[in-house]
């Protein structure tokens, strides 16, 4: 009878992480656009990786648990987070590609996500390295957009070359999503805008005194085309 209830007893026990499994698939199984990971979620994971971790080490239950599937299941967890990681790195590199509208406001809430996961002990070690060059592929981006401006406000000054001011304006629409940066890296977002506010008003003075030096009436009509390619 003894040895009919420790094996029921045992059953229950390796039922109960096969159980562990199934909720935390069931927390990775949703998609990032529908709905985000919650505070609640991650505390979840965060206690399941911590009886899993104290499991391994009881020397208790070491002779009644297979080691082994206690080990399996425990990697079976991490490679959940760390695949939901993955994907996440996989959408923001689409966005970034794409260069959807509004991309670096989504991926704020990606990053989010990220840093979630990577706050569990036990994960921090197998996402760090997702985090930060994934981070680096957003600045690398953000420093892209400037880029863009800076090429368009120079046309300003280049003779036969036209501005286009709808890439301008939507890539300053993009940057201004951008402000959650600094909250990871201090002052970048801050020096950036900073750097392109002060090249588009340097850009503007320039254009405005070429244009005080045209005379626009009756006797010079031919410089209404030059004003007008000059804008």
């Amino acid at each position: 009878y003894m040895r009919k209830e420790y094996e029921n007893l045992k059953a229950e026990m390796n039922n109960g992480l096969v159980k562990l499994v199934a909720k935390v698939e069931l927390i990775f199984a949703r998609d990032h656009q529908e709905q985000q990971l919650q505070e609640k979620d991650i505390e979840v994971l965060r206690v399941y990786i911590k009886r899993l971790e104290n499991m391994k080490n009881s020397i208790s239950l070491q002779s009644h648990l297979s080691q082994n599937e206690i080990n399996v299941i425990y990697t079976e967890l991490v490679s959940l987070a760390v695949n939901y990681v993955k994907d996440i790195v996989k959408k923001i590199e689409e966005l970034l590609e794409n260069k959807k509208e509004k991309s670096l406001a989504k991926i704020k809430c990606l990053i989010q996500e990220m840093l979630m996961i990577k706050s569990v002990q036990g994960l921090e070690t197998k996402t760090m390295e997702f985090f930060y060059n994934t981070f680096s592929r957003i600045i690398d981006y953000i420093l892209n957009l400037k880029a863009e401006i800076h090429n368009e406000l120079n046309k300003m000054t280049q003779k036969d070359q036209k501005v286009n001011y709808q890439k301008i304006y939507v890539s300053l629409v993009e940057l201004q999503g951008a402000e959650w940066i600094s909250k990871y890296k201090e002052n970048v977002y801050t020096d950036l805008m900073q750097t392109v506010k002060e090249e588009i008003f340097e850009q503007f003075r320039i254009l405005k005194d070429d244009l005080k030096g045209i005379s626009i009436n009756l006797d010079n009509a031919s410089n209404i085309k030059i004003a007008y390619q000059k804008v």
